[in-house]
């Protein structure tokens, strides 16, 4: 039986995938290209033909398979790529930091281990990046990944991680899927999404393809009504045609080729039947070296083959010529090893093992795993053993050891495969631990499965303190599993029933339900314990910052200022919730309430947690410390550093599965991207948004953003309906703050655009009076700008100016910006053109310098008006770097290549490259060796702008 058949019909994916070699080859261009498509359409061909032209171009290459018998292996499909590539793994003169670190982690898979626990996988992720990019200076790099949705997910979430910055390096990776893998179907979406990928689905062949396949296989022209029952018979599948092909021809019947007569004995086409012909004619030593292959899962060598088949080497060496020989089996790397020749085979030969069997063969696999020191294997095996059969094995000490191997890793879904299998042993006293491990090792990944093991292990649990923990990981799991209602009745409930809590577990759990409560609508009852846990003095314990990171949010909410700020700033002091297991969702509250009140502590706070976060296991706080930085820097204007920041965030979330994170980044990212001209990509976001939305979770959250393409595509009847349900949304929770969602604003445009000029005016002066409350510069400016909209005259002149006033004295310069063009049109509407000309120029320059590109389209259209050619003004001098540009010129000044600050700072060489390019032209030099001088002069000297905070 063939791998595969040769490439019919298929011209357009390889010229896809040659395009994409020449340009990497060429200008070191790199590309993800993703073919998808059911088994056997020819993914897996497509891919041999990208390595083939990879080599003959002088490329490195690199390749893997995902297996499902390794789905739960860390790192496994990372492991194939490098195993066989040793000298890949010795550092080289000049490779970066991030590379050798990548380098240590894995340095010994090519001896058949598995890559050891790394600080976080995240880092580790960042590491290989540096690795594979390191790979690539000398020669072009070409990564072939078959079978995504049996991949590792450690891995996957690499190669996600890697086409986000493929661009501009020179590796290509060429990949094939299959679509329906729920595990790995939002990180699939993520790499699809990536403007560097290209998603090709195969599909099955025309009647003109079938028949120049056929004439290849049996070397003679069929006739048009034999072509179209092979159509009918395999539905255009190359794979299965090929086989009934085979089929025929092998019948004898030379006569009968090429017409109806010749498929009368032919089996309805499945790969299974295929390969049972096939088997039958080979020998019993043949068949039992396939079926302990199989078992295997992996490419092995005869003895290992042997071991498991119960037959010895030399019998086994002959059945493998034989499965060669009917193209079954294919020798594999390293050399001396076999593998089956197509994933489709080795499921049929698998699935065609008797269960007593099989189970056998897993055990006799495992024990030699076990013999070569590969507990991880073992316990693989050990997955698809019923438990007492293996006796002479002690299943209990190897699925722990491999579950707290993927625990060191990161590499939750191999640990939540071994811990269930586990709780099928005879555990005694230790159930109730396995039971508290595995429930939280499935929180992020299955919570309702989560919430069923949490909840036996808290029946059985003893210990105070134990029960506390499982208590608390219950409440977060409850919001994973139904949302924050099911999570504000579970922490009530043990708010009640446990009175000898310590105070810190219940200062958490307190701080849950707060929090859920500005998530949920409560009855009157909840709404008055909520209230009174609101005046609960502060402290400075986790529970107390928990608990003052809640309570802010709700302060904020209402409009109250003081308090909030006060609660937040304690919350996030010292950074004491950064490494706190399930404060996530509490610290972004406070992050949240420091953005709201433009409080110049935050910025500084997140610079450092995502410094300190970036090398620890909390991904879930990383993102959210990289959308609150996005916000902070869109609040300021920089609006490329936030879609930076955001796409960073987003890409984490998305990848993890995390439905609420990824919301909140999918707020500012798409309010940014509408800001910078970028309405598709805008668009893609809040469609892959809508998608992740669980109904039991109120959408107010990314409501800005979906204003802000509605009325970036003039659609103001969508865009008004939009606002007022989530007016709806925030009463149910009590959230007045127009700074946290901007509908007001939406609403009253809209309605002066449709003429219903009272109405408007009502909800301007309920925005203004919200904002008035909350009393920051930015909150007053806004609402005096919203307030303007359906005045006219003297009225709104006066209006447009005291906003402009008010943000003049705030960072927020995209705000001011469109504050000074609303202000400068009413004065040309007005004939005060010299008063219009300052306004609109003015506007022009700051909307120039945030990257605000539709809205400097805009009033360069209105300056035309006036007769003015227009251009903004280009800031200089160091006091116009934004963050991000200081950060880079900083290290750069240091002495740091280029190479080394993107390592430093975990962004891709080409991201420097921006930085430094608009550095210069800011600072009016030509080179970085001029950055030292030009940093001093400014009062600095030239260090990481990594602000600390005390």
């Amino acid at each position: 039986m063939a791998s595969e058949p040769s490439l019919v019909e298929r011209a357009d994916e390889a010229r896809l995938v040659e395009s994409a070699i020449k340009r990497a080859a060429s200008a070191g261009g790199g590309g993800f290209v993703l073919f998808d498509g059911p088994p056997g359409i020819g993914k897996t061909s497509m891919l041999r033909e990208a390595m083939d032209a990879a080599l003959t171009l002088g490329f490195i290459v690199l390749s893997a398979r995902g297996m499902d018998l390794e789905q739960g292996l860390a790192w496994g499909m990372v492991h194939q790529m490098l195993r066989l590539r040793q000298s890949l793994l010795t550092a080289r003169t000049g490779s970066s930091d991030a590379a050798d670190l990548a380098r240590s982690n894995l340095s010994g898979l090519a001896n058949e281990r598995r890559v050891p626990p790394a600080p976080s996988e995240y880092a580790l992720m960042h590491s290989l990046f540096w690795l594979i990019s390191d790979i690539a200076v000398d020669r072009p790099l070409l990564i072939a990944a078959d079978d995504l949705h049996w991949a590792d997910l450690p891995s996957l979430r690499f190669l996600a991680y890697l086409s986000a910055r493929i661009e501009g390096l020179p590796i290509v990776v060429v990949a094939a899927t299959r679509s329906g893998s729920a595990r790995a179907e939002h990180i699939l979406s993520a790499i699809a999404e990536n403007h560097e990928t290209t998603v090709r689905t195969l599909r099955p062949l025309s009647l003109d393809a079938i028949g120049n396949l056929l004439r290849e296989v049996l070397g003679y022209e069929p006739d048009r009504s034999f072509v179209y029952r092979c159509h009918e018979l395999t539905r255009g599948n190359p794979l299965l045609l090929h086989e009934l092909a085979k089929h025929v021809k092998n019948g004898g019947n030379r006569e009968a080729l090429g017409s109806l007569t010749a498929l009368d004995d032919a089996p309805i086409p499945s790969v299974a039947k295929y390969v049972d012909l096939q088997l039958r004619r080979l020998s019993p030593q043949a068949r039992q070296a396939m079926q302990a292959l199989a078992v295997l899962g992996t490419e092995a060598r005869p003895d290992q083959i042997a071991q498991v088949a119960h037959i010895r080497v030399p019998v086994a060496l002959d059945g493998l010529n034989a499965l060669q020989a009917n193209e079954l089996v294919a020798p594999a790397a390293p050399p001396g090893t076999f593998v089956i020749s197509h994933p489709l085979i080795r499921a049929s030969v698998y699935d065609g093992i008797s269960p007593l069997v099989r189970a056998r063969m897993h055990t006799d696999a495992a024990r030699m795993a076990l013999r070569a020191y590969d507990t991880e294997i073992a316990a693989t095996h050990l997955l698809r053993v019923p438990p007492n059969l293996a006796l002479d094995i002690n299943a209990p000490e190897v699925l722990s050891a491999a579950a707290a191997t993927c625990i060191a890793r990161g590499a939750v879904e191999g640990a939540v495969a071994y811990l269930r299998r586990l709780l099928d042993e005879e555990l005694g006293t230790e159930r109730v631990k396995v039971l508290t491990q595995l429930g939280m090792m499935e929180a992020g990944i299955d919570a309702a499965s989560a919430r069923r093991h949490l909840s036996s292990a808290l029946a059985g649990e003893r210990d105070p303190g134990r029960r506390e923990m499982i208590q608390l990981a219950l409440v977060a799991v409850a919001f994973l599993d139904s949302g924050p209602g099911e999570c504000l009745k579970t922490a009530l409930q043990y708010l009640a029933d446990d009175t000898d809590q310590s105070i810190g577990t219940k200062r958490a759990l307190q701080a849950d339900a707060v929090l859920m409560s500005a998530m949920t609508p409560v009855d009157l009852g909840t709404k008055a314990y909520i209230d009174n846990l609101l005046t609960i003095p502060s402290d400075s314990s986790v529970g107390g910052r928990m608990l003052d990171a809640a309570v802010g949010l709700l302060h904020a909410f209402a409009c109250e200022r003081p308090p909030a700020i006060a609660r937040a700033l304690n919350a996030t002091g010292d950074h004491a919730l950064l490494a706190e297991p399930g404060a996530e969702p509490l610290l972004a509250a406070a992050w949240s309430t420091l953005e709201l009140c433009d409080a110049p502590e935050l910025l500084p706070r997140l610079d450092r947690s995502i410094e300190t976060l970036r090398s620890g296991q909390a991904a879930g706080v990383l993102a959210a410390a990289l959308c609150y930085r996005a916000i902070v820097t869109r609040d300021q204007g920089n609006l490329q550093e936030a879609i930076f920041d955001a796409y960073a965030a987003w890409e984490i979330t998305v990848t993890s599965g995390s439905r609420t994170g990824a919301a909140f980044t999918a707020n500012v990212l798409i309010r940014a991207l509408v800001e910078s001209g970028r309405f598709a990509d805008a668009e893609t976001i809040l469609r892959r948004v809508k998608s992740l939305w669980p109904p039991s979770l109120l959408d107010y959250v990314y409501s800005d953003g979906e204003s802000a393409i509605l009325l970036a595509r003039g659609g103001i009847d969508q865009a008004l309906l939009r606002a007022m349900r989530t007016g709806e949304s925030c009463s149910l929770v009590r959230l007045m703050n127009p700074v946290i969602v901007g509908w007001r604003g939406v609403a009253v445009y809209c309605l002066h655009r449709k003429g219903r000029v009272e109405e408007a005016r009502e909800i301007a002066r309920e925005n203004t009076s919200h904002a008035e409350k909350w009393g920051t510069p930015r909150a007053i400016g806004v609402a005096r700008r919203v307030a303007a909209i359906p005045e006219s005259g003297d009225n709104q002149l006066a209006l447009l100016a005291e906003s402009a006033s008010a943000l003049e004295t705030t960072p927020a310069n995209l705000e001011l910006s469109q504050s000074l063009f609303a202000l400068g049109d009413a004065h040309r509407r007005a004939k005060h053109v010299t008063e219009a000309r300052r306004d609109l120029q003015s506007a022009l320059d700051l909307a120039g310098q945030c990257g605000a590109l539709p809205l400097t389209e805009r009033i360069i259209d209105t300056l035309r008006l006036l007769g003015v050619r227009a251009a903004s003004a280009r800031r200089t001098g160091p006091a116009s770097l934004t963050p991000g540009e200081r950060r880079v010129a900083d290290l750069a000044a240091s002495g740091l290549s280029n190479r080394d600050i993107a390592q430093s700072l975990y962004i891709t060489v080409k991201t420097v490259e921006v930085h430094l390019s608009s550095t210069f032209r800011k600072l009016e030099i030509k080179s970085r060796k001029e950055l030292p001088r030009v940093l001093e002069d400014a009062g600095r000297e030239p260090r990481s702008n990594l602000p600390t905070d005390t």
